[in-house]
């Protein structure tokens, strides 16, 4: 994976309580069709943070509606609003739908920040996803990436570890042609769980960090920043929250989702 090492962070399926109330939405990218000629997928969060559509992508019959279909990846104009956000609870989810030839590693959601990375993809041909991000500092034993950013007065600041851990679905392969409801859950004493469809597909063990401080890191929806890693397939009802919203097996929401 790009030279990074990627840790095959051991599995288990537990089931605990039923999803949480208020979704404490930072961002909802619904990826339905632009008005207009906007190519611009809105934000329906707090933070209207639109995203700028790559002019390749085209738009498809989705879970409601129309959803979205990148062929590149679709840019925020200015900075992630709450870099510390990541070292507490939150939830990443939104609809997919995987191409049937889909094996390439592929973004959902991606920050970049300098050196630093924080991505979370789908590994189709590993029946995986992949969560990179700043984590705690691992100690002995744990392999990681160490980053030292550098300060234009000095000698480098901030030291950032990167971690990856690949988030294997072992009950059955990942569905291709239709529409699947992903969302990963991170809570600070209960490491990730990644529920597809509303069943617990995979846990590991995290204790995340905050992206480093200072001007907000990029973020990109469908692909990487440098246009690499494009989902072959299409994205609907992209949400980010600041809270654990699922906190054990739940039905996938029947409607669009909600800030």
């Amino acid at each position: 994976m790009n030279g990074v090492p990627i840790i095959r962070v051991a599995l288990a399926v537990g089931l605990a309580g039923p999803g949480l109330g208020a979704a404490g939405t930072l961002a909802l990218w619904t990826c339905a069709p632009p008005r207009g000629q906007a190519r611009v997928l809105a934000d329906a969060g707090p933070h209207q943070l639109a995203l700028e559509v790559d002019p390749r992508a085209t738009f498809v019959a989705g879970r409601f509606g129309q959803a979205w279909r990148p062929l590149g990846p679709a840019r925020a104009a200015r900075g992630w609003p709450r870099p510390e956000c990541w070292s507490g609870s939150w939830t990443i989810e939104c609809w997919l739908r995987l191409d049937g030839a889909s094996a390439m590693e592929a973004v959902i959601l991606e920050l970049v920040h300098g050196p630093v990375v924080l991505r979370f993809g789908v590994l189709p041909a590993e029946n995986a996803f992949l969560w990179t991000a700043p984590a705690a500092d691992p100690g002995p034993g744990v392999a990681a990436r160490r980053v030292e950013l550098a300060r234009p007065d000095g000698p480098p600041g901030e030291v950032v570890w990167l971690r990856d851990a690949t988030l294997d679905v072992r009950s059955a392969a990942l569905p291709r042609e239709r529409w699947f409801h992903v969302a990963l859950v991170h809570a600070p004493g209960g490491g990730l769980r990644l529920f597809l469809d509303g069943r617990v597909a995979a846990v590991a063990d995290w204790r995340g960090a905050a992206l480093p401080a200072g001007p907000g890191a990029r973020l990109t929806l469908g692909a990487s920043a440098d246009g690499s890693r494009i989902l072959a397939g299409a994205l609907q009802d992209v949400r980010v929250s600041d809270r654990v919203v699922y906190a054990g097996e739940f039905t996938p929401p029947d409607a669009p989702l909600q800030p």
